[in-house]
């Protein structure tokens, strides 16, 4: 018996397991950065319908959204929250702008039937915070929580599965909040479960090697 490799394939692996391969681009709002930190306001609004001005995402993905705002860690600095540092690097997303409701989504790239693991840093804009935040899947809202207070920030977990080849991700303010403030997310990630990447590993490896007669 012999067997051949076929040499793409390891590369392919090389994403998955500890250190895993996030599936969002531009997860943590910091490519390119759009913020002199240096002046005033430290902050940019950004409208629905607006594909460019966060890489790798569109701004309102629901009926009704108005704007976001890309945050520069020093505007909570000068407003009197000294600790608010961003969760990852210096940027993070106020999802409500200036003003809301808002909303930010990015189209995944999946596999049907797979599971996958979504997590985020969230917390509060101190304007009238803390604010609900809503969660959307494919369609369907998978969570609506309130938020932690400014300066606070915890990580949201979620199970999820794919139906689709691709698999809309959306993260938005409470559809009513019209104010300056809201939630504030950083760290979007996504990556395979453990238990789809074992199954996506073992039928790999049927195509890795393969016996040759």
């Amino acid at each position: 018996m012999n067997l051949k490799a076929i040499g793409t394939i390891p590369v392919a692996l090389a994403g998955f397991g500890v250190g895993a391969q996030n599936f969002v681009f531009n997860g943590d709002f910091e490519p390119p950065e759009t913020l002199d930190a240096s002046s005033p306001p430290y902050f940019i609004t950004a409208f629905s319908g607006d594909a460019t001005s966060i890489s790798g995402w569109t701004v309102g993905g629901r009926k009704g959204d108005v704007s976001v705002d890309i945050v520069h860690q020093e505007f909570f600095f000068e407003q009197g929250f000294p600790k608010f540092f961003a969760y990852s690097g210096v940027q993070m997303i106020d999802l409500a702008g200036s003003p809301g409701p808002g909303s930010i989504w990015q189209d995944i790239g999946t596999t049907p039937g797979e599971m996958y693991q979504l997590s985020f840093a969230c917390s509060s804009n101190f304007l009238g915070g803390p604010h609900w935040l809503e969660v959307q899947w494919d369609g369907a809202i998978v969570d609506f929580f309130l938020a932690p207070e400014a300066g606070e920030w915890v990580v949201r977990n979620y199970s999820l599965m794919a139906t689709g080849a691709v698999t809309r991700l959306i993260l938005g303010s409470d559809p009513n909040n019209f104010s300056n403030g809201g939630p504030v997310v950083d760290a979007v990630v996504i990556v395979p479960e453990p238990a789809s990447f074992a199954a996506l590993t073992l039928n790999l490896s049927l195509l890795v090697f393969r016996r040759r007669k």
